[in-house]
């Protein structure tokens, strides 16, 4: 049963893998552990995905000036704050989704880690086809 939850869950978070979840839920001992695999998992994926964001960020801005057009960083920034905006609609729905099960903030912040490890990958596939 309950991995058949995760793989819903991972559906309704629409990402491509479940390997933070199960991977925490895996390596622990209790509720309270996974949640503090979850968090940290977060913090890495937040710390990878703003590394990758301000990677493409000084790309922009070197494509701006090169080529008269300063407007690239606005639209990476406006790109960002509606990904933020996403993130936060989408989880809840997850949260939502998983409201009767045992700790449905679990799979909200399995939701996080999986968008932002998306987000950073996405980003930084932005900086390789400018190199």
């Amino acid at each position: 049963m309950r991995r058949t939850l995760t793989v819903i869950l991972v559906a309704f978070a629409g990402v491509a893998r479940a390997d933070v979840l199960e991977d925490c839920v895996r390596g622990a001992r209790d509720r309270g552990e996974v949640t503090a695999c979850l968090h940290e998992a977060r913090r890495v994926a937040t710390d990878d995905m703003l590394g990758a964001f301000l990677g493409v960020e000084k790309a922009m801005r070197e494509i701006g000036d090169a080529r008269e057009r300063p407007g690239a960083v606005a639209v990476l920034r406006e790109s960002q704050r509606e990904f933020e905006r996403y993130v936060s609609a989408h989880c809840r729905l997850v949260l939502a989704a998983a409201a009767g099960q045992r700790d449905p903030g679990q799979a909200a912040l399995a939701c996080e880690v999986e968008l932002l490890r998306q987000r950073a990958a996405l980003l930084e596939a932005l900086t390789t086809k400018r190199n």
